[in-house]
């Protein structure tokens, strides 16, 4: 027996990752990790868990997704999106957002960013690598999702203060965006 936290059970093996772990996420042949503290992501073999290449990024990587031929890192301490090319393992873009981008998603021919600084969603074209819309909300969602056309947070109001992840939050799901125009029958 043993409980799920329990580091003697025989399904868990814990894989030592440097740089204070904060994200993860997995697609494209790998498991990727965020070391907040490091500024890298940690490439790990899905597998064995062994890890392939540690690939440097911006300041404070605190948020990961994969789509869009790429992976993508929040980097909160310098505002910007770094676009992980998994091919070459290296970063192939910055993209200055502003703000402190805490969330993130890929899909549907978009990366959106949440900042919570400044209580607004911002688009990014992964094909011109270049963002291309900044929609305020009030607050910031500390959790973005994609599902059927639409974008989809957390609309709990993530504090300022660098100790967020830390403040007890109640969070409300909903419907943020609509990414398509409904179809008329």
């Amino acid at each position: 027996g043993g409980s799920p936290d329990d580091s003697s059970h025989p399904a868990l093996r814990p894989i030592p990752v440097a740089g204070g772990p904060v994200a993860l996420a997995a697609g494209l042949g790998a498991v990727w990790v965020a070391g907040e503290e490091s500024g890298n992501v940690i490439r790990l073999e899905p597998r064995s868990g062994a890890a392939l290449r540690t690939i440097g990024v911006g300041n404070g990587p605190s948020a990961l997704a994969v789509g869009e031929d790429a992976v993508w890192v929040a980097n909160r301490e310098d505002g910007t999106v770094s676009r992980i090319n998994p091919r070459t393992n290296a970063v192939s873009d910055t993209i200055r957002v502003g703000g402190n981008p805490v969330a993130l998603v890929a899909a549907d021919g978009a990366v959106w960013v949440a900042d919570a600084r400044g209580g607004a969603l911002v688009r990014i074209d992964p094909r011109t690598r270049r963002m291309d819309r900044r929609v305020e909300m009030g607050s910031s969602p500390a959790a973005l999702a994609v599902a059927d056309g639409s974008l989809w947070g957390d609309r709990a109001g993530v504090p300022h203060e660098p100790s967020w992840r830390h403040a007890h939050v109640q969070h409300r799901p909903v419907r943020l965006l609509p990414l398509h125009r409904p179809r008329r029958l």
